[in-house]
């Protein structure tokens, strides 16, 4: 999709007041145009929310027929997928408080009202439990009673959490990501953050088993972090996301909204500025996800906030943001390796810095089998879709491997201008 188009879409998307004119969406082949950007809202996690801007501002109305059409059925199949999504969410908090298993909800439903103004808009695929180490074996062996089954492991363990798991219906994908029937799959996670995958010590999220709170979700009460870790989770999430090329620009529409809305919450930052002060890398990550937060979408800030970029912000991050970070933010999957830059700004060991450059420019693991017919159960696989689903492995291989040759070339041209620039 034309990238600048893309931009308008995100101004529109803003914070700011005076957002661009609805006009300047539609050209002579409107509908092509429309397929195009509706795909890519789908990919970036932004369509719902772009449906109650239009919505709020009184454009809806004037887009064209087909594409009114498909936003209400996108919409109507959201808000079905929402209700079994909550009502899995809830049976699943009460039978793992029924075992006594210590967890905290993670993302998901709880993310509202501080990172969304309705969970509808918020799609979501899995439940997320973080889960306390000694109760780890009995919620993975619980949700395999319940019918679940891993996916493969790939890089799970690198991503704090155990194998995916998953109930196979059979369902066959249709191309719709918001099917009602597509079942949620649950992810149990072991920490919330590994100091060793990315060299970067966070320990701001230490005490979270002494810190989180209860809310009543759907009328059941339901362990979720505090405001506070809850923010510096997000903001950890999306950096590990954007160091693996797989930012969505949701995660950054969450950050602002949660800067915007809380903006005058006085004692909120207090608080959270203050509890940062324990390690020196939380803050800087903080402020470069706000900082990259605030460049796309133009929330208001609190002024605890202005300061803590001010304080934490690096020059190569100011940089960096400059120059590639909405790029890099409206792609769903990133197309160059420019966030290495960024990473290796926070890392201070030169056998780090080493080690990180040849283990993202030269990747030795291969993507995860997971595939298009993930929810068929092996026993009801053709030998047609078994062909297939090889196919499709293969395919991704292909594809991962051009992606690092062609970024690896780039990578070795622009890395000595970027050092330049410093």
């Amino acid at each position: 999709m034309n990238s600048k188009k893309e931009s308008l879409i995100l101004e529109y998307l803003s914070f700011r007041e005076a957002g661009i004119p609805f006009r300047h969406f539609f050209n002579s082949s409107a509908e092509q145009w429309w397929e195009k950007c509706l795909k890519w809202l789908d990919s970036a996690g932004m369509i719902f929310h772009f449906i109650a801007k239009l919505r709020q501002r009184g454009d809806f109305e004037t887009l064209p027929l087909v594409v009114q059409a498909r936003l209400r059925k996108n919409l109507q199949d959201q808000t079905e997928r929402h209700a079994c999504i909550s009502k899995e969410f809830r049976e699943f908090n009460q039978i793992l408080q029924g075992r006594g298993i210590q967890y905290i909800c993670l993302k998901g439903l709880t993310t509202f009202p501080d990172f969304v103004d309705n969970p509808v808009r918020r799609i979501q695929s899995d439940h997320d439990f973080l889960v306390h180490r000694e109760d780890l074996r009995q919620a993975y062996e619980l949700f395999l009673e319940m019918g679940f089954e891993p996916l493969d492991a790939g890089l799970s363990l690198i991503a704090d959490h155990l194998p995916t798991l998953i109930r196979k219906n059979g369902l066959e994908w249709k191309g719709n990501p918001y099917d009602p029937e597509i079942p949620g799959a649950v992810e149990i996670h072991f920490r919330l953050w590994d100091a060793q995958h990315r060299g970067l010590t966070i320990r701001s999220l230490d005490e979270t088993w002494q810190s989180f709170v209860r809310v009543d979700v759907g009328g059941v009460s339901v362990p979720v972090l505090s405001r506070e870790d809850a923010l510096t989770f997000a903001s950890l999430h999306a950096f590990r996301h954007l160091l693996g090329n797989d930012l969505r620009l949701s995660h950054l529409y969450e950050l602002a909204f949660f800067l915007h809305h809380s903006r005058r919450d006085e004692t909120f930052w207090n608080s959270y500025t203050e509890k940062l002060r324990n390690c020196p890398s939380t803050p800087k990550v903080a402020a470069t996800m706000f900082r990259l937060a605030c460049h796309c979408f133009g929330p208001e800030t609190s002024p605890q906030v202005l300061a803590l970029v001010a304080r934490n912000l690096s020059p190569a991050a100011q940089l960096w943001i400059r120059s590639y970070g909405q790029k890099e933010a409206l792609s769903s999957r990133g197309q160059s390796k420019s966030a290495l830059f960024l990473q290796l700004d926070f890392l201070e060991n030169q056998s780090e810095i080493t080690s990180t450059i040849v283990r993202r420019l030269f990747p030795l693991h291969f993507p995860s089998r997971t595939s298009v017919l993930v929810q068929i159960p092996e026993c009801q696989k053709s030998q047609l879709r078994r062909v297939y689903e090889l196919f499709h492995f293969f395919c991704r291989i292909i594809n991962r491997t051009l992606f690092h040759a062609v970024s690896l070339i780039g990578f070795l041209w622009i890395y000595p201008l970027w050092k330049l620039r410093l």
